[in-house]
This record gives structure tokens, C-alpha cells and sequence, in this order.
């Protein structure tokens, strides 16, 4: 599998496991989705890959051992990818140690099994977004969010960016589902508190995690972007609130 070989096929043999299935001490020969690749060195100063696996259950820590730079430049974070290799237990955690991994072509794989949300249904909380916020009382904040939800290059980060890369809502759109998530609890419960600006809770948790649509890169794979890494999505969400004022 070197850089100059024509993407592989998905293999043919038995049917594929998900992540949550893999069990420690299993050969596997299957297709994941590669995000942060590393070529890292170890005690000796060798070098080794280290790259995430992901399907739409989870991810797992793949390791190949004296890699070299080709092995690394043969795929991209966000390629589709064919490894074989043996699951191990290391600390407790389940990795995979990978003898041959190489690009596969996209046209041959079924996206929804490394898709946790299909398209219909980011449509959907894009429009129970919108529909929330519609809510507010005409002024200031309901024009406000217009601004947000009318900046397209914008919902288009936001329906497409994960809410972290290796922690909570790790998936594509799952910046979009955790924001209206906290919209749907801040409406229910602000009748609760009536001292509390309903309005301004709503607009409050559209921008509390905003600036996570520069902080990380979510078009090829997912990782931290140079701003996201010197300055932070609070901080550059506090400058697309003010952009957006």
C-alpha cells in the first residue's frame, strides 16, 4: 500500500465490525474514516504512524510501528481508509496495530456507516434551530440571530463542524445537535425562572460554542485549527458575536 498505488477496494471478506464491536486480539481487514494522523517518534526516536479510525459508533487509536514518510503521505485526514491489522489491549484501551493501511476509492463505500447523521436529518435540526429562535420577540437579539442564520459559508461550518473533536457530539453536525439540544432545555426550563431574560438564554447558547466553526477543522477529518489552537472558540466566538452586532 505506498502513496503511488491506485486507491485500494474495500475488502470483500466477512461483513465489516464497528469500533464499539472490535474486541481485543482480533485480526481485522476493513475500511474506516482517517482523521489526525500523526508521524510521531518513540523512546528510540524511531517513528511511528498514529492516526484515529472512526466509524459512526466510535473511532480507535490505530499505531503502525517504523513507519516511514511515505507510509505516512499515502492518505489524508478525512480519506476513507483500508487497514489490517490486530486489536490489543494497551492501558485498558482498546488499539489497533497496523500492519498495511492505504486510501480507498469513496466511490465503493456506504457513507452512512461513518455518518452518525444522515442529511435529513441535519435538515431537520437545522429547521428546529431556526424554528426555536423564531421564537424570539422582534428587536435586537431576533436580528441577531437573522444575521447568524442568514450568513451561509457560516450555517454551512456549523451544520458540518463536530461540538469537540475527541469528547462530546465528535461528529459531523454534532456542533448543530448539541446546540439544539441546549435550545430545547433552555426553552423548557426558562419558565422556571422568571427573573431569568428568556431571550437572551436562547441567543446565549446559539453563540456559547459558535466560535468551535474556527477553532476546528471539520473538512477533511477533524483537529484543531492554528486559531483554535493560540486563541480558542471563546474567544473567536466573542469576535463573531462582534462582527455580527
Amino acid at each position: 500500500m505506498s502513496p503511488v498505488d491506485p486507491p485500494l477496494r474495500p475488502s470483500r471478506g466477512s461483513p465489516r465490525r464497528r469500533v464499539t464491536e472490535l474486541a481485543p486480539q482480533a485480526s481485522v481487514d476493513q475500511v474506516f474514516l482517517a482523521t489526525h494522523k500523526q508521524l510521531r517518534p518513540n523512546r528510540n526516536g524511531q517513528l511511528y504512524l498514529q492516526v484515529e479510525l472512526a466509524d459512526r459508533s466510535g473511532s480507535i487509536t490505530g499505531r503502525m510501528w517504523n513507519a516511514s514518510d511515505e507510509e505516512f503521505e499515502a492518505f489524508d485526514d478525512g480519506d476513507y481508509v483500508r487497514v489490517e491489522g490486530m486489536t490489543q489491549l494497551y492501558s485498558g484501551n482498546l488499539q489497533l496495530i497496523i500492519q498495511a493501511i492505504g486510501r480507498v476509492d469513496p466511490r465503493g463505500i456506504d457513507e452512512a456507516e461513518f455518518q452518525v447523521l444522515s442529511a435529513a436529518e441535519l435538515a431537520r435540526l437545522k429547521a428546529e434551530l431556526a424554528a426555536i429562535l423564531a421564537t424570539l420577540a422582534p428587536g435586537g437579539l431576533r436580528e441577531l440571530c437573522d444575521e447568524v442564520l442568514g450568513d451561509g459559508p457560516l450555517m454551512e461550518a456549523f451544520c458540518r463542524s463536530p461540538a469537540g473533536v475527541k469528547h462530546h457530539h465528535a461528529h459531523a453536525g454534532g456542533l448543530l445537535e448539541h446546540v439544539v439540544n441546549l435550545l430545547r432545555l433552555a426553552d423548557r426550563v426558562a419558565p422556571l425562572y422568571p427573573a431569568v431574560d428568556r431571550d437572551l438564554l436562547l441567543v446565549g447558547v446559539l453563540f456559547h460554542d459558535l466560535g468551535k466553526t474556527l477553532e476546528l477543522e471539520s473538512e477533511r477529518g477533524f483537529s484543531y485549527t492554528d486559531a483554535g489552537q493560540l486563541l480558542g472558540h471563546v474567544l473567536l466566538g466573542l469576535e463573531q458575536l462582534e462582527a455580527k452586532v
